[in-house]
């Protein structure tokens, strides 16, 4: 236990109107997210991707989205979180309901900050699954 760090993006992910973009645009874009995250981190990946994160994504703009939108965006970042060795998996197992929120930002443009920090699984906030170790719910 112990791992923790906050990142600063410039921008942010895009939000639902893209996913009706061709798969060749998200991809590139999902990739430039994904460098975009990697070089945030620098040298602060841990040993072994986390195996239970508390992860806050907050997207500060003028512009409020609506809740969709928001959370696709988050997506992108929860997606580049597992593949730079972050976090073991982006499902409710290891982040349960990432805490994803939108904040007035009184600058020009569009940043995104994010925390991931590790935990115990009785952490994770799983208010929205209903899950039984069967399967049957």
């Amino acid at each position: 236990m112990g791992y923790s760090v906050r990142l600063e993006l410039d921008g942010g992910p895009p939000s639902n109107s893209a996913a009706g973009t061709h798969w060749r645009k998200r991809k590139k874009s999902k990739d430039m997210w994904q460098l975009r995250v990697r070089a945030a981190l620098g040298t602060k990946i841990p040993a072994q991707p986390l195996q239970h994160a508390l992860v806050t994504i907050i997207r500060h703009s003028n512009k409020p989205l609506d809740g969709d939108n928001l959370h696709h965006g988050a997506k992108y970042l929860l997606d580049a979180l597992t593949i730079c060795g972050v976090i073991e998996d982006d499902n409710y197992r290891v982040i349960g309901m990432p805490d994803v929120r939108w904040q007035q930002y009184r600058h020009p443009g569009v940043k995104t900050t994010m925390s991931i920090t590790e935990c115990n699984e009785a952490d994770l906030d799983m208010s929205a699954w209903e899950y039984q170790e069967d399967g049957v719910v």
